[in-house]
């Protein structure tokens, strides 16, 4: 890693270009204008003072992270009583502030606002209803709250349906598509992308190229997730090509995901180009699980190519950013990459322990994917330490995982290995 990447790495505390509540202020202020953020810093600066001239120095850390959440919790309550009488005002602002929490992983706050919306506010007019379900759809896929997610969605596709908006009909099945695979349906989830890439067929030019992004490149995820990672490495090149002027989040997941592809076909210097542009991509959006999951990745290339304190460094800052978020399987994969890394290092006992926490969390949370690959991983261990009969019970492991999700070119290359041993 050059300086100036080591640098922006650790100039913010989740390694984003502008902090949440600083975004959230702004992204207020362009709903309800200056008058209510004028009337807030007021109330603000009066305190800052308070907090310089009473408070002893060694508190003054406690008292920033004390009064950041009386600034959200205030700022929250002004606009509340603001626009008290004025609900048809108040809804698209608390819908704002819910997706930037929802944007930088705070969602404890976007669930206790999501809450609130759904208790205080109408939903006869059907876009209002389409709007939160939307929302609180992706909030729940973040939070894994899944059943969730499956509901808003389901009945998000119904009410599109039924005005016959084609472009949200394709964001509910895909919305879908990816729910079915988290939960391990990897034959519906299938069915529904296909679903969405049928009707972006057939309407053309009506679809937004964001909406054929997804959709496209969750195609190209699953080529990945079975095994044959050129087919989706090419997938991704594919959209590249068709719609060379994507930017923001579809810019950022294409990255991403042709990353993970590279890295996993061994094309380790093209993958740590491609995650580096994602990453700087979702620092400056900003997006924190996007930047997450880049970093995460950005990690696994470092140390697959030796770059142990790069490696490390990028682990340690994703770790950080699925730890706040309270993502147990990412925090999984997390564990896969220290094991890794330690492994690689020469650290076995430590490795050892590392690749057990992501075991045993993959299996707490179901994920085929992540319980094949660590297992796989942990093969390799035991291949280390010389334990023949652990690295055949590993490699059989990761096998049977693999047969669950489908993953065809994967259970051929495990069988291959298992054969291999004699």
């Amino acid at each position: 890693m050059n300086p100036t990447e080591n640098k922006s790495l650790n100039s913010d505390a989740a390694g984003l270009s502008v902090s949440f509540f600083q975004y959230l202020i702004d992204q207020v202020e362009a709903e309800v204008g200056s008058e209510v953020i004028r009337e807030f810093e007021s109330v603000k600066s009066r305190r800052d003072r308070y907090l310089r001239e009473e408070w002893a120095p060694s508190s003054e850390e406690s008292g920033q992270l004390y009064f950041r959440e009386i600034d959200y919790e205030y700022l929250v309550t002004l606009l509340g009583n603001r626009f008290a009488d004025a609900p048809d005002q108040l809804y698209p602002i608390y819908l704002a502030i819910t997706r930037v929490c929802v944007q930088f992983g705070e969602l404890k706050k976007a669930r206790d606002l999501l809450a609130v919306l759904e208790s205080d506010f109408s939903f006869e007019k059907p876009k209002r209803r389409l709007s939160f379900l939307m929302l609180k759809g992706k909030w729940a896929i973040y939070a894994r709250e899944l059943e969730q997610a499956l509901s808003c969605y389901t009945e998000a596709l119904e009410q599109y349906t039924e005005l016959g908006e084609k472009t949200g009909i394709v964001k509910a099945l895909n919305n879908l598509g990816i729910i079915t695979f988290e939960q391990w349906e990897t034959d519906q989830g299938k069915q529904y992308f296909q679903q969405a890439d049928e009707l972006i067929g057939q309407n053309g030019e009506n679809i937004p190229a964001d909406s054929e992004t997804f959709v496209k490149m969750n195609l190209g995820i699953l080529e990945g997730m079975q095994g044959d990672f050129p087919a989706a490495i090419q997938q991704f090149e594919n959209l590249e090509s068709a719609f060379p002027d994507l930017e923001g989040m579809p810019k950022i997941k294409v990255l991403l995901n042709k990353g993970v592809a590279l890295k996993d076909d061994g094309r380790l210097e093209e993958a740590r180009t491609v995650l580096r542009e994602a990453v700087e991509l979702a620092r400056d959006l900003p997006s924190y699980h996007a930047y997450g999951d880049a970093v995460l990745d950005l990690a696994e290339v470092n140390v697959r190519a030796g770059d142990y304190p790069s490696g490390q460094t990028y682990l340690a800052e994703g770790f950080k950013v699925f730890a706040k978020m309270h993502d147990r399987p990412s925090l999984a994969e997390a564990y896969r990459i220290f094991g890794i890394l330690y492994r690689e290092q020469g650290e076995l006992d430590l490795a050892e322990s590392q690749f057990e926490i992501s075991i045993r969390i993959g299996k707490e949370t179901g994920n085929l994917l992540y319980l094949t690959e660590t297992y796989y991983e942990y093969s390799k261990w035991a291949e280390v330490v010389e334990e023949p009969e652990r690295q055949r019970d590993y490699l059989q492991k990761s096998l049977s995982y693999a047969r669950a999700m489908h993953g065809n070119k994967r259970i051929e290359k495990l069988e291959n290995e298992i054969n291999n041993l004699g």
